[in-house]
């Protein structure tokens, strides 16, 4: 049991450690809409990040600024979600280090959305104006992304997600108040299974399952072999 209790609390501390670097945003997938609709968007010139459940995982840099008139909530950029399943619940996590103390918004939106409103069209079109180095070859990933989109699919499941990114720290660095450094960010998607728990959770939820089963039944074993043990001793006691 005091195995079990002592776990528990490790796990607990372990999230809580990290949620400082953590902003996340849950969606569904929304119903199906035809790829050709993107075309108006112009979303090969756009160039943007995407998302899918067969790439869930984005390295990236984020583009930040600090809270201004204009800018209420920092700067803005976007990422396109897409191969989603229609009703299929998911988990959309942006993670950065904490040396780099940022506040982040997350906002998503349909295709239509985008569409009919002419202030979310043009924010899109914004995002292309800040060109950032890339990692590893994700360029290149993106590309594949997009073109499977285009090639593979007529009709797919997509939201836009609009990040703000807004610098959260003071220092007495003049550059560093002038000129806010991209955020280094991994950009997650991770289904949920069953609508219930996040994909990404299951392996670890499984682990600390088995680890406490294993821990009660050691737990249990050592209390029947002390008890053997205390009985053998007053045996030993009676016949002295």
């Amino acid at each position: 049991m005091n195995v079990f209790v002592s776990l528990i609390i490790y796990t607990f501390t372990k999230i809580v450690g990290v949620s400082a670097n953590i902003e996340k945003v849950l969606i569904f997938g929304p119903k199906l809409d035809s790829i050709s609709q993107l075309e108006s968007l112009n979303l090969d010139y756009l160039d943007l990040r995407s998302l899918s459940p067969e790439y869930g995982t984005l390295r990236s840099y984020i583009p930040a600024e600090f809270p201004s008139y204009s800018s209420v909530h920092g700067r803005e950029s976007w990422t396109l979600l897409h191969g989603l399943t229609e009703g299929q619940r998911y988990e959309v996590r942006i993670c950065w280090a904490a040396t780099q103390p940022t506040s982040f918004i997350l906002e998503t939106f349909d295709v239509t959305d985008i569409l009919t409103n002419p202030k979310l069209k043009s924010s899109l079109a914004r995002s292309y104006e800040t060109k950032l180095p890339q990692l590893n070859g994700l360029t290149e990933i993106r590309e594949q992304n997009y073109q499977g989109l285009k090639s593979i699919e007529q009709f797919s499941s997509m939201l836009f997600l609009r990040i703000f990114a807004a610098a959260d720290y003071y220092t007495s660095n003049s550059s560093l108040m002038q000129d806010v450094p991209p955020v280094h960010v991994d950009i997650i998607l991770d289904p949920y299974t069953f609508n219930i728990c996040p994909r990404s959770l299951i392996p670890t939820a499984a682990y600390i399952f088995i680890l406490a089963i294993s821990g009660w039944i050691l737990s249990n074993t050592l209390n029947e072999w002390a008890e053997v043990c205390h009985k053998s001793g007053l045996k030993d006691q009676k016949k002295q």
